[in-house]
């Protein structure tokens, strides 16, 4: 972003869901940042594109905010947003565009309050079938008014104004503000599960197992995803019939996240990966935070694999 305009380029075919995320962040009284298509004398700060994967970590992933010291990227997932797939309608493609481009501006996922779903939301695709307006300028939220400086990708943005920005989606016809506070992490996945507890992931993982970290292999770009490959030893199994020794990637949303810690043993919910790229690889479909193993721990996935698989 170069000061308070932000250049896109387009590699996508979802124009629509592009332009309604634009209008919806620019609309009324959103007129800090001016988003605008890159031209023959500017440089794209944000380029849409496609994917079309649903494996090695895509599973459920509708789209992703993948930020980069140059050139930041927004995909989008037609494995699950074009016509006839899962979410394959403009109310579904619309609602992920507006989302990852709301991390492209700076802001990170917002829990629900049990009134009124942010924009920002993790699992907003849930809320499906209800529409959604666009984000306001002011915030009223416990009566909070005050001015956000927002870190996006080691470039800093400040919102003029006084007020906070907030992402808010509309039940009931009412309109609810969220208030928006901290600085987001680098790259945010929008998917269609709570990967960040054992009840929301294991109904989605093949293999559930105690593994012990043997070495840290490295930090690799696998297929446009920065991937931590780890060689973990298998120690009990709930779930599956993995075995022996095998490599986990582990392909954190924040890439600042803490790396495991040889020696230690973690619980890990995966599906194995698909191609040559990581031999005897698995996708690590949980992405809340990983502990070493405790009893706690054990005891809510050991009853959490007792959930029916989720259908595909």
């Amino acid at each position: 972003m170069d000061g308070t305009e932000l250049a896109w380029d387009d590699d996508s075919r979802f124009d629509d869901a592009r332009k309604h995320a634009v209008k919806v962040w620019t609309a009324g009284s959103l007129k800090q940042v001016r988003i605008k298509p890159d031209g023959a004398t500017s440089y794209a700060d944000l380029e849409w594109k496609d994917t079309r994967q649903t494996a090695n970590g895509r599973h459920l992933v509708y789209g992703r905010w993948d930020p980069n010291t140059g050139t930041d990227y927004v995909w989008l997932n037609r494995a699950y947003l074009d016509d006839g797939r899962k979410l394959g309608a403009d109310v579904h493609r619309r609602r992920v565009a507006a989302h990852e481009l709301g991390h492209a501006l700076g802001f990170c996922h917002k829990p629900y309050n049990g009134l009124y779903p942010s924009l920002m939301l993790g699992g907003v695709l849930a809320l499906r079938g209800q529409g959604h307006q666009r984000p306001h300028r002011t915030d009223r939220h416990q009566g909070l008014s005050r001015t956000v400086g927002v870190i996006m990708n080691k470039r800093t943005m400040t919102f003029a104004g006084g007020a906070v920005m907030a992402g808010a989606l509309a039940l009931g016809g009412r309109l609810g503000y969220e208030h928006l506070e901290g600085q987001v992490g680098p790259g945010h996945v929008l998917r269609g599960y709570d990967a960040t507890s054992p009840a929301g992931t294991a109904p989605h993982a093949e293999d559930v197992f105690t593994g012990r970290v043997t070495e840290f292999e490295g930090r690799r770009d696998i297929e446009h995803w920065t991937t931590d490959v780890y060689r973990v030893d298998v120690m009990s199994v709930l779930r599956g019939d993995v075995h022996g020794t095998v490599r986990v990637t582990y392909a954190p949303d924040d890439e600042t996240a803490q790396r495991l810690t040889d020696g230690a043993t973690y619980v890990f919910a995966t599906r194995p990966r698909q191609g040559s790229a990581v031999e005897d690889g698995h996708s690590l479909l949980f992405h809340g935070e990983m502990k070493p193993v405790d009893e706690a721990q054990l005891t809510a996935w050991k009853e959490a694999v007792t959930m029916p698989a989720a259908p595909e």
